[in-house]
């Protein structure tokens, strides 16, 4: 299978998808990400529109993610995408 067919195969983050990330301070998190109607954070469910959830829309495992809230940035990798 050439590169571009595997690259083709990876999962990416969509909407629905659920995410688990690795922070660089050493935090984990998995996240669902959907519609602002649909957003309960306690249960790990963060809209698209949010900083993280922007930030991790169409990136795949092993990607680098990046975003800010108010004047504190964070960043890490992608661990884990399900669709």
């Amino acid at each position: 299978m050439g590169k571009d067919a595997q690259i083709s195969q990876e999962k990416r983050v969509k909407i629905g998808s659920t995410v688990s990330v690795s922070f660089d301070t050493g935090a984990v998190l998995t996240v669902t990400i959907k519609t602002p109607r649909e957003v309960d954070p306690k249960s790990g469910v963060v809209s698209y529109a949010s900083p993280i959830g922007n930030a991790l829309l169409e990136k795949s495992s092993g990607d680098r993610f990046r975003y800010a809230v108010g004047n504190r940035e964070f960043s890490g990798t992608v661990t884990k995408v399900n669709e």
